[in-house]
C-alpha cells in the first residue's frame, strides 16, 4: 500500500457533511424507512395500536461540535442545512415520481375523492393522456412542489411567508434592466428589455407551483391521496412506495437529522460570570 498513514490537512465540516450525506443517499433513507414499516406492521400483527410511533429520530453532531473542532464555527448550521435537506427532498421526489408512473388508475374504472381531484386539477400536467388520471396529476402537483421546496432550501429561504422565487428575481432582473448605457452622455433604458422580462415574468408567476412550508403539509397532501385510496377499495395499492414514503417524511422531514449542539466550557463562564 501507499497510502498515506494520516492526512496531512485536518477534514473541514464541508467534508465531514458530504462523507455522512454518502451513508444516508447510499443506505440510511431506505433501510430505516424500511425498519419503520416492518416495526408498524409486526405491532399490528400483535394487536399492537401505535399513535405516530417513531422508535427511531435522526440526529448528528456534525457542524454543531464547537468544543473541540476547530473549524466549527456560527456560520456552520447554515453552510450544513442544505445537503441533508437536499438528500432527503430527491429521496422523496424519486419516490413520488415511482408513484406517478405507478398511479395510472382511470376514472373510468375508479372512483376517487373530491379533495384528489381538487389536487389533480392543480398539475401542471395537461397532457390529454391523463385527462382521466387524477391519481397521476396529484402525484405530479406533488412532485412540483417538491421541486419547488428545493429551490427554497438552496436559497436558504426559511422564512415563514417565502418569499417567492419569480419575485426574487423580478427584483434582480429589473434593478439590471435599469442600469443607465451611456450613449454620448446621455442615458438610455431600453425599454423593450423591461417589457420583455415583464411579460416573461408574468408567464412564470402563472405556472409557478408554491412550495412546502413544512414536512406536514407535505405528508398532508399524500394522505390525501392515500385516504382516497383506502375509501374507494384501494387497499391493496397503498402498500409499498406510498406507505414508505409516509414513513419517511415522518422520520426525516426536510432537514434529515437534528443537529447536536455542544459548545466548550470557557465559552459559557464568561456569561455566567
Amino acid at each position: 500500500m501507499q497510502t498515506d498513514m494520516i492526512r496531512e490537512k485536518k477534514l473541514k465540516v464541508t467534508n465531514e457533511i458530504t462523507n455522512v450525506m454518502e451513508y444516508y443517499n447510499s443506505s440510511f433513507l431506505q433501510a430505516i424507512t424500511n425498519f419503520m414499516v416492518e416495526y408498524r406492521r409486526l405491532a399490528e400483527e400483535r394487536g399492537i395500536k401505535l399513535d405516530n410511533p417513531k422508535p427511531i429520530t435522526m440526529g448528528m453532531w456534525i457542524g454543531g461540535d464547537r468544543d473541540g473542532n476547530p473549524f466549527c464555527n456560527s456560520r456552520n448550521p447554515q453552510t450544513i442545512s442544505y445537503p441533508p435537506g437536499e438528500s432527503s427532498s430527491n429521496y422523496y421526489i424519486d419516490k413520488v415520481y415511482t408513484l406517478y408512473r405507478t398511479f395510472s388508475l382511470s376514472t373510468n374504472l375508479s372512483e376517487t375523492s373530491q379533495a384528489v381531484a381538487e389536487m389533480a386539477a392543480l398539475s401542471t400536467d395537461k397532457s390529454v393522456y391523463r385527462e382521466n388520471e387524477p391519481y397521476r396529476r396529484a402525484f405530479h402537483y406533488i412532485q412540483s412542489k417538491l421541486i419547488q421546496t428545493l429551490l427554497y432550501l438552496k436559497e436558504g429561504n426559511f422564512s415563514s411567508d417565502g418569499q417567492r422565487l419569480t419575485d426574487r428575481a423580478e427584483e434582480k432582473l429589473s434593478a439590471k434592466a435599469n442600469l443607465s448605457v451611456s450613449n454620448k452622455g446621455r442615458e438610455i433604458i431600453p425599454n423593450y428589455i423591461q417589457s420583455r422580462i415583464s411579460e416573461t415574468l408574468t408567464e412564470l408567476k402563472k405556472e409557478e407551483t408554491p412550495s412546502y412550508k413544512t414536512a406536514q403539509e407535505f405528508k398532508e397532501d399524500l394522505q390525501v391521496i392515500y385516504d382516497s385510496l383506502i375509501e374507494h377499495h384501494g387497499e391493496a395499492l397503498v402498500n409499498g412506495d406510498l406507505t414508505e414514503l409516509l414513513q419517511a417524511v415522518d422520520v426525516f422531514g426536510f432537514f434529515l437529522a437534528s443537529i447536536d449542539m455542544r459548545q466548550d466550557s470557557n465559552v459559557h463562564e464568561g456569561p455566567c460570570g
